[in-house]
């Protein structure tokens, strides 16, 4: 048994499937080429293994600025966030409200301070950073346009030139990977 490698392999495994060349398959090419990307676009979008978790890097360009989106390549299925941009206002000092948490509870650690006092201190630190002062955006993805709109201040919170990064799911290339046209779903639906 021939294990497709190509799409044109899975075609020649989906019409022996069928019967052919025993059984006369009365089937234009155009129908199967239907039929095939048909197939491989139920796959993408409904099986686990035609997808992948990936960082995709981005630098920011005046465009991207100007247009208050940024341009994503077609094979990418969802976006789950954008990883925090760097905060220009941020700044460590010893007014700051961490700071002084930090040099309590080390200080407190070394005598007769409790590890889960400083655990429970930053957890507390983090839910006031989460619900106050969150790097968190709102990002909307539209899949028809390739592109990723980020609710901010593009002139004030984005420098051109540095980069984002961008976490999301991506369509495996079967061109690429060819073991994809093996896939036992993919070959079945195919025939079917």
């Amino acid at each position: 048994m021939a294990k497709p490698n190509s799409r044109q392999t899975l075609v020649d495994y989906c019409l022996r499937s069928l019967g052919f060349p025993v059984i006369e398959i009365n089937v234009d090419d155009d129908q199967v080429d239907d039929r095939i990307d048909e197939a491989l676009q139920f796959y993408q979008f409904y099986h686990a293994d035609a997808i992948e978790k990936v960082y995709l890097k981005h630098q920011i360009t005046s465009s991207d600025v100007s247009n208050k989106y940024i341009p994503v390549n077609d094979l990418v299925t969802d976006v789950i966030r954008v990883l925090p941009i760097r905060d220009t206002m941020s700044s460590t000092n010893m007014f700051d409200v961490k700071y002084q948490m930090h040099l309590n509870d080390i200080y407190s650690l070394g005598f007769l301070g409790s590890l889960t006092e400083y655990v429970m201190g930053q957890q507390w630190l983090a839910l006031l950073d989460l619900v106050i002062d969150s790097d968190d955006k709102h990002i909307s993805f539209d899949r028809h346009k390739n592109q990723i709109r980020i609710d901010m201040d593009w002139e004030n919170e984005v420098v051109v030139g540095e980069y984002i990064i961008i976490e999301c799911y991506r369509i495996i290339d079967p061109d690429t990977y060819t073991d994809v046209y093996n896939d036992y779903f993919l070959k079945r639906y195919a025939t079917a």
